[in-house]
Formats: structure tokens, C-alpha cells, sequence
């Protein structure tokens, strides 16, 4: 039996998402990064995304899951104003700590996600459909 190892920092950029094919492509690189580690914290710098397409927030939020799959945490670092306030309307601030730098988030040390991350309620099939454009 594999013990899995915990890793001090991953840090990965992330960049602006066009489609389907390339969300599939920043998912499999997270999941290459965590390989077999418990509890990783995540550093995601926005630096080089707009959070303004849909596809970029939904990659995000899979980004988020799948850490908290793994018991870890995420910070987001180094978004923009516009990101930043994309945060805010969408409450992803509330779930991942956001630091203005890296070296800001290294140095709080551990960051946990929201618990609504972790326990994700099983919704009936009418209240999903409201939440579906």
C-alpha cells in the first residue's frame, strides 16, 4: 500500500481557458502536479487570467474541487482588480484565500478551503435545473 506524501507548495499558473479541450488539459496538468500527495496546498496564480468567460471560473471551481479531494487547501494569488472582483460576485473568495503575492501566501503558512467545498450537499434535480442557463 502507497502512503501518500505531503508536499510543502504547489504552484501553478493559470492562464486564460478557451474550451472544453483545454480545461481538460489544466485539470490533467493539476492532477500530474498532486501526483500521490495528502492534504497539498495549492497556489494558483491568476496573474495571467481574466475570470470575465464562464469556461475560465468553471475551471477554476474544478481546479478548487479537486484539491479539496484530496483534503488540501488553495490560495489564489495576484489577481487583478477585475479577477478580483469576479471573486467577490461569485463568492470563490469565500472558499480560497486570496493574497495579493506568492510570497504573501508562503507566508501565512496553512490555509484551509471553506467546508462547503469539502461537504457537497447532493441537490434535488429542480433546484440544480434553476441554477442551469
Amino acid at each position: 500500500m502507497k502512503i501518500p506524501t505531503r508536499v510543502p507548495f504547489i504552484v501553478k499558473s493559470l492562464s486564460d481557458v478557451s474550451g472544453r479541450r483545454e480545461k481538460r488539459v489544466l485539470l490533467r496538468e493539476l492532477e500530474s502536479l498532486l501526483g500521490g500527495s495528502y492534504q497539498p496546498r495549492v497556489i494558483l496564480d491568476l496573474s495571467k487570467v481574466a475570470l470575465t468567460r464562464p469556461v475560465n471560473v468553471e475551471a477554476l471551481l474544478q481546479c478548487i474541487e479537486h484539491v479539496a479531494a484530496r483534503d488540501g487547501a488553495v490560495a489564489l494569488v495576484a489577481p487583478s482588480p477585475q479577477t478580483r472582483l469576479v471573486l467577490e460576485l461569485t463568492r470563490i473568495d469565500r472558499i480560497a484565500q486570496v493574497f495579493a503575492s506568492q510570497e504573501e501566501a508562503e507566508s501565512q503558512g496553512r490555509w484551509t478551503l471553506s467546508d462547503s467545498v469539502k461537504e457537497r450537499p447532493n441537490r434535488p434535480a429542480e433546484e440544480e435545473s434553476r441554477w442551469v442557463a
